[in-house]
């Protein structure tokens, strides 16, 4: 009984997934169109270069690009973190010198001994 419903369930699964692949060839530089369009917003300018080329290649080409490009965007990224890594651990010296708007305790006088404005 359960073998006979898991056949049920996953043969027709199959059958939905053969009736929906058809071989349908494609240009290659369709295909190329596509694959540059694809990449996340902050590569614009490597899409934007990309487009403009006018020399065709191949995917596979296209694909070395992309990898090159995505190495030097972590290899970017990694020394954008430690630059802001070592602007925030230096110390700021300027806003302790500032003045709050208090009245200066003199620290030698005890509270009997205060100078009065």
């Amino acid at each position: 009984m359960i073998t006979y419903a898991l056949k049920k369930k996953y043969n027709t699964e199959e059958a939905g997934v053969k009736k929906y692949a058809v071989s349908m060839p494609l240009d290659e530089q369709f295909q190329i169109a596509v694959i540059i369009d694809k990449p996340p917003p902050r590569w614009k300018d490597f899409k934007n270069q990309l487009r403009h080329k006018t020399k065709e290649f191949s995917i596979e080409s296209l694909i070395t690009y992309l990898r090159i490009e995505e190495e030097s965007q972590i290899q970017d990224q990694k020394e954008e973190e430690k630059t802001y890594v070592v602007s925030s651990t230096k110390k700021k010296f300027g806003a302790a010198l500032k003045p709050t708007g208090k009245p200066l305790k003199n620290q030698n006088c005890g509270p009997m001994n205060r100078i009065k404005n």
